[in-house]
C-alpha cells in the first residue's frame, strides 16, 4: 500500500474551488472568536436568573436543615450544581506550580485543536496540512545563537562556530557525522541581499564538521545559492556574531554498526567538504582504538581537495591541523594553487591582484602524503581488500556523486569475488 498524502495539481476551477473552502474556514476561525464572549455572557445571563428564581423559591427556608434545601440536594438539578462545583474547583487549581491554571490549559488546548481542524478539514488525501504540523514540529527543535562566522583563506569554504544549550551538544556528541538545518533570521540577512523574505523558507543542511564543549562548527561551500551568499557576506563582517537559527542533529550514524569490533579494514573516502562528515567518523574510530589500545593502521582516510587551502580547516585544541599530525591522512590536491586563485576574486589585494601569499602559505602548511592530482580510487580500493581473503572491509564516502559512483563501481569488482562489504554513501550533488 502506497503512501496515502500527495501534493494534488489543481485545475482552475479546483484552485477556485479550493479558494472558496480556504475562505470559509478562515471566516469560521475568525467568527468562532465571538463565541467564548457570547457564552461569558450567556452563563452570565443564566447564573443572574438561577440565582433570582432560587431567592424566590426557597427565600426564608434556605438553611442548611431545611426540607426545602434537602429536596433540592436531592434532585437532579442539585446533583448536576454539586458535580459542578467540583468541576469548577477542579479547574481553577495548577496544572503543576507556575504553570498555569488546568482551565486556561484546558481552554488554550481546545482552541489549539479547534483551529487545527479548521486547517486540515476537507483536505482528503492531500500533504499540505503534514507539511504545516512538519514545519511546527521543526520549529520547537530549533535553536538560535549568535555565531562566529569567517572565511578559510585562500577558498571558496566560510566557517561557522555556533554556540549550543548543553542539551544540544549531548546530542551531538551522541554520534559523529551528524547534520543539522541552518536557516538565517531575519535580523541576520545582509541589507544588500534582495528577496530578503525567501531565507524565511530556507532551512539548509550542513554536516557538523566538530563539536567542542560549547560549540559545534559548520564548513560551508560558497556557491551561488542565496544561504551560501549571505553567509559569504556575513563571514566579510569580521567582528560581528550573527544570530543563526540551527535544527538538529539528524543522520543515520547513530545506526551505524560498531565499525571498530565489526570490521577488520575501514576505508573513509571524503572529497571537498564531503570531509566534514568523514572527519568525525575517523577522528571516533581512533579515539576507540586509542582506547583498546590497538593499532590505527586498519583505517585510511582518502581526502581529495581542490587546494591545499581547503584543508587547512580541522585543527585541534592546539590550533595545530589535524591533517599534519596524522599519518593515515592522506590527502590529494587536485588542483594547482593559480587555478585557485582564479576562484578567490573575494580575495583580492587594493592594486586588484589576487593575494597568492595565503595560497603559498596554505600549500606550505599542509603535508600533501597523496600527491597533487586526483586519487587512484581502484588502487586505493585493491590496497584496502589485499590484506586477507576473510578481512571484513567497511567503507564510507561523502562528496560528489561521480566520486561516489565510481569508487562503488570497483568495490563491487570485489564484492563479486565473494568478499563481505559494508557500504555507507553520503553523497551531495547540489
Amino acid at each position: 500500500m502506497g503512501w496515502p498524502y500527495h501534493f494534488p495539481s489543481l485545475t482552475k476551477e479546483q484552485s477556485h474551488a479550493r479558494r472558496l473552502v480556504l475562505n470559509r474556514y478562515g471566516h469560521y476561525a475568525q467568527l468562532s472568536c465571538l463565541v467564548p464572549v457570547v457564552a461569558y455572557q450567556l452563563y452570565r445571563l443564566a447564573s443572574w436568573v438561577y440565582t433570582e428564581r432560587r431567592k424566590t423559591a426557597i427565600g426564608y427556608s434556605a438553611v442548611p436543615g431545611s426540607p426545602v434545601a434537602k429536596k433540592f440536594g436531592d434532585s437532579t438539578l442539585g446533583s448536576l450544581t454539586r458535580k459542578w462545583r467540583k468541576w469548577k474547583w477542579w479547574l481553577e487549581g495548577e496544572v503543576a506550580p507556575g504553570w498555569g491554571l488546568r482551565e486556561q490549559w484546558i481552554g488554550g488546548l481546545g482552541w489549539t485543536a479547534w483551529l487545527l481542524f479548521c486547517c486540515i478539514n476537507e483536505t482528503g488525501d492531500e500533504s499540505l496540512f503534514l507539511f504545516i504540523i512538519d514545519i511546527a514540529a521543526r520549529k520547537l527543535d530549533t535553536v538560535t545563537e549568535f555565531a562566529i562566522v569567517s572565511h578559510v583563506p585562500s577558498s571558496k569554504l566560510v566557517k561557522i562556530i555556533v554556540p549550543a544549550p548543553q542539551s544540544k551538544l549531548v546530542r551531538f556528541r551522541a554520534a559523529p557525522g551528524q547534520h543539522v538545518y541552518l536557516s538565517i533570521p531575519s535580523e541576520s540577512i545582509p541589507k544588500s541581499m534582495p528577496r530578503a523574505m525567501i531565507h524565511e523558507l530556507l532551512f539548509n543542511p550542513f554536516s557538523v564538521a566538530n563539536v567542542s564543549a560549547t560549540d559545534i562548527t559548520l564548513v560551508v561551500r560558497a556557491l551561488n545559492g542565496p544561504t551560501t551568499i549571505a553567509l559569504k557576506q556575513l563571514a566579510n563582517l569580521t567582528k560581528a556574531k550573527p544570530p543563526l537559527n540551527i535544527e538538529g542533529p539528524y543522520g543515520t550514524s547513530k545506526n551505524f554498526p560498531n565499525l571498530v569490533e565489526n570490521f577488520d579494514r575501514i576505508l573513509l573516502v571524503a572529497g571537498g567538504v564531503g570531509a566534514t562528515f568523514i572527519l568525525p567518523i575517523y577522528q571516533s574510530l581512533k579515539e576507540q582504538l586509542d582506547v583498546d589500545s590497538t593499532s590505527s593502521s586498519k583505517i585510511t582516510f582518502i581526502w581529495s581537495v581542490r587546494s591545499a587551502a581547503e584543508a587547512s580547516w580541522p585543527v585541534d585544541s592546539e590550533e595545530r591541523s589535524i591533517v599534519n599530525t596524522d599519518e593515515n591522512i592522506e590527502v590529494f590536491v587536485t588542483r594547482g594553487k593559480f587555478d585557485d586563485a582564479d576562484d578567490t576574486n573575494e580575495h583580492v589585494s587594493r592594486d586588484g591582484a589576487v593575494e597568492l601569499e595565503d595560497l603559498n602559505r596554505a600549500e606550505e602548511s599542509i603535508k600533501i602524503r597523496g600527491g597533487h592530482h586526483r586519487p587512484h580510487l581502484q588502487k586505493i580500493v585493491d590496497d584496502a581488500f589485499s590484506h586477507g581473503k576473510e578481512e571484513r572491509v567497511a567503507i564510507l564516502v561523502c562528496g560528489p556523486v561521480e566520486m561516489a559512483k565510481e569508487l562503488r563501481t570497483h568495490v563491487g569488482d570485489w564484492v563479486e569475488k565473494g568478499r563481505y562489504v559494508w557500504w555507507h554513501d553520503e553523497s551531495f550533488g547540489w
